[in-house]
């Protein structure tokens, strides 16, 4: 089976025929395939895309929610891993171009961000709108509410002893361009630091969050990734 005729496999589970093609090319490429002409922008408005739709359909399902639980239901449906598990269930990783290195939920996440933008931008609203529902709708639906991430808890708990708000700082970026690995040191006054690595800043910031807590003895039940 050729690209081409694979592509329509995609196409069908976008359920949206590209009147700009090159668009839908440009979404898949990696940035190792082609350091200009890639989907790192693309990636830049497609979560803002997906954000705006799925806090839409949260405040729509779950209206007596709080604000907090609305917040940690949508970072579980926006996280990586759930983008990464859409992506192999319409086969996004058959397709993705790059070169010299191999599909991983990283590169699988992003570009299922730049696939949103790419739908959004030939079909406008309604289409991608369409995508989203299909596939996040049934999780929306059923999701319990999540427990609290590490780094909402580290900030409650510094602030009800009077330590201010946890600071961030990236303290290493190593690896190539495409696969970096950050370490993230976080500090609270009065407390202590932490640091921890990961395949980006937040992931990083949330454990070096998780292994602070840890370190202080506080009891949280949030797994990172």
């Amino acid at each position: 089976m050729s690209f081409n005729e694979g592509l329509e496999v995609l196409l069908i589970h976008l359920e949206h025929e590209f009147t700009n093609k090159l668009l839908l090319e440009q979404a898949l490429t990696h940035s190792s395939s082609d350091l200009n002409y890639n989907n790192e922008r693309l990636e830049f408005l497609g979560d803002r895309v997906l954000g705006l739709v799925i806090a839409k359909m949260l405040l729509d399902e779950y209206p007596l929610d709080n604000e907090g639980d609305i917040g940690r239901r949508f970072s579980q449906l926006v996280m990586g891993d759930t983008l990464t598990n859409i992506g192999y269930r319409i086969e996004l990783n058959k397709f993705i171009i790059l070169k010299g290195v191999k599909v991983n939920n990283s590169i699988m996440a992003d570009t299922m961000e730049a696939i949103i933008a790419a739908l959004y931008l030939d079909g406008g609203f309604p289409v991608v709108k369409k995508f989203i529902y299909k596939f996040w709708e049934p999780l929306v639906k059923t999701l319990g509410i999540p427990p609290q991430d590490s780094k909402t808890a580290l900030q409650e708990l510094s602030q009800s002893k009077g330590a201010g708000i946890p600071i961030y700082t990236e303290v290493t970026r190593e690896g190539p361009d495409h696969e970096p690995i950050f370490t993230v040191m976080v500090n609270v006054p009065r407390l202590g630091n932490s640091t921890a690595k990961g395949n980006n800043k937040q992931s990083a910031e949330q454990k070096a969050a998780h292994n602070l807590l840890f370190e202080l003895g506080v009891s949280h039940d949030n797994k990172t990734h």
